[in-house]
């Protein structure tokens, strides 16, 4: 089998691209609570289940 190189245009895997238009600023991103006791709870309950299922 011979390999081939195609020229893919972005309009043919479009929805590959993140839209980055709907992100926040980095000012807004500076307004948002800050989440390190969920993300610590988070990150405890995906080990938990990580140990669980052998993972």
């Amino acid at each position: 089998m011979e390999n081939q190189k195609k020229n893919i245009k972005p309009e043919e895997i479009w929805s590959y691209y993140l839209d980055d238009s709907k992100m926040p600023s980095p000012e807004e991103v500076a307004n948002f609570p800050d989440t390190k006791e969920l993300d610590r709870k988070v990150d405890e309950e995906c080990k938990k289940i990580a140990k669980e299922w052998g993972l």
